[in-house]
């Protein structure tokens, strides 16, 4: 591919990233607020929640979606990171997010290229194709929306370079590591491809820890494959990714264990793995005829690139049913092997130019739909004010005030859904809003339904509000589809506009500044 052809390349698939949600912004209607994420968007807002801590010129990690603070840790410090960053360019958070989205996704672009260039160095041809399914590619899950099911490929989105960019900053960030580490391990490791080794296993761990146990994982295997064959051990980038990426992947998970308040969000942070039909489902057809190349591989000594994309895939597949919390984070861009290694099958499969070509236009046509169907169905979301995609007005107007108008160290009671924005709007902690970075998420999301319900009387909503150290009490449309707490009758009222009104309990707790 020409640099032209490159470059024309990229400018596409940035514009199919970044287009929905410029759509999204302008569709919505004047009396709402796009929030800006189309795709998950309750881990989006937790990211901007981290993003508000740098902002405010942090470093240190805290659980914002919990009451209690606790110690906190040196975790997350690539979104902090961006918080500094969005700051320092006096960019609101969510456009600081998606402007750091789009460079890391034309990184991963970069980074996809080249790796494909080095499977297929005196075929252009194949790795045009190569580039067009592992980029824009993904599983048949769409065959099964009919009947209800929702599959791997419409929501696991650091399997997926698609997604992966659509998504955050960080998945592409970490696919791009990823693939850098792999090309430099493949290499002479002089001396300063180590030291680019090492701090890239830094970065890896900071941005995406798990992405050190896969990259590990592959090195190890391929160390051995290709030390069998050569009677070569090719120890040095396995050693340089552990040294460096490693250590700081174990402070993080010891980090969690120290802190009492961290610890209790890592022993209910599970993402189990998919059901074996769901994960073939997912990865088809590329896992179809990826199963067509491996055998082919592994029967003949290979270029060490090849046996790269066959451990990755094993790894990678491996891993996600490995008997452990988070096996689903181990899917990291399992996708890319597969979807090289299809072109692959394909050519095994093709006996011409042309069977090649028609095999492909299918294969890619099969690939395309879920991504197709996932893309508007997030934009007519937004359009139709689904209450995760976008705040009233007032909503927004009150977070706004909170933001100025009360300490940093507040924390604010709000409905469950409305507590999901304060953390990222407001910096402000609130008693539930998080599935897993809500401490005792269970119990806290009902002791919220239970006070908005107004099941408890006064001295009961009195006694949950002082234990939970609540300095401001929300009000608005999320919280009165609740219930009508009365026990706001004898609370404060601080600030009343747009449909949304703000409340001091009438004993504030020790706590509240």
């Amino acid at each position: 591919m020409s640099l032209k052809n490159f470059l024309l390349f990229l400018a596409v698939f940035l514009v199919i990233i970044s287009l929905p949600f410029l759509v999204a912004w302008r569709i919505v209607d004047p009396q709402h607020v796009f929030s800006g994420f189309l795709l998950n968007p309750i881990d989006g807002n937790s990211y901007l929640a981290k993003m508000y801590i740098g902002y405010t010129g942090g470093w240190k990690f805290q659980l914002p979606y919990t009451a209690q603070p606790g110690q906190g840790a040196y975790l997350f410090l690539f979104y902090i990171f961006l918080g500094h960053i969005a700051r320092i360019l006096h960019l609101p958070l969510i456009w600081g997010f998606h402007l750091a989205r789009v460079i890391f996704s034309g990184l991963l672009f970069f980074s996809l290229y080249r790796f494909i260039r080095k499977v297929f160095p005196q075929e252009p041809r194949k790795a045009f194709f190569t580039g067009l399914l592992a980029i824009l590619g993904s599983g048949v899950g769409w065959l099964l929306v009919p009947f209800g099911q929702m599959t791997m490929d419409m929501w696991v989105a650091e399997a997926y370079p698609f997604l992966s960019a659509f998504s955050n900053p960080h998945f592409p960030l970490g696919l791009a590591l990823v693939l850098e580490v792999f090309m430099l391990s493949m290499q002479k490791i002089s001396l300063k491809r180590a030291l680019v080794v090492y701090i890239l296993g830094v970065i890896l761990s900071i941005v995406l820890p798990f992405g050190i146990i896969l990259v590990s994982s592959v090195l190890l295997g391929v160390m051995i494959w290709h030390g069998w064959e050569e009677k070569v051990w090719e120890w040095q980038p396995l050693a340089l990714v552990m040294g460096g990426g490693g250590v700081f992947t174990i402070y993080q998970y010891w980090a969690t264990l120290r802190d009492p308040i961290l610890a209790g969000w890592n022993a209910q942070n599970v993402t189990p793995a998919p059901a074996v039909w769901d994960l073939v489902i997912s990865l088809l057809p590329a896992l179809l005829l990826a199963l067509v190349a491996i055998p082919r591989i592994v029967r003949r000594k290979t270029s060490q690139v090849h046996k790269y994309l066959v451990f990755w895939s094993l790894a990678g597949i491996a891993l996600i049913y490995f008997p452990f919390n988070l096996q689903r984070r181990f899917a990291l861009g399992i996708f890319i092997p597969l979807a090289i290694l299809a072109i692959m099958g394909i050519g095994a499969l093709a006996k011409t130019r042309r069977g090649f070509a028609n095999i492909f236009v299918l294969i890619m046509g099969f690939s395309l739909l879920t991504n197709l169907l996932l893309v508007p169905s997030g934009v007519l979301a937004a359009q139709s004010n689904n209450s995760l995609l976008v705040l009233g007005k007032g909503e927004q107007d009150a977070m706004a005030w909170l933001a100025d108008n009360t300490s940093s160290r507040a924390v604010i009671l709000a409905s469950p859904e409305m507590s999901l924005y304060i953390p990222a709007y407001t910096g402000r902690r609130v008693v539930y809003g998080h599935p897993f970075e809500t401490v005792d998420a269970a119990l806290n999301e009902q002791m919220v339904i239970h006070f908005y319900s107004g099941i408890w009387d006064t001295n009961e909503a009195a006694e949950f509000l002082s234990q939970s150290g609540v300095c401001y009490i929300l009000l608005g449309p999320r919280e009165q589809a609740i219930g009508d707490p009365a026990y706001l009758q004898t609370a404060i009222l601080v600030h009343d506009e747009g449909g949304i009104k703000v409340y001091e309990p009438a004993n504030l707790p020790s706590g509240c500044p």
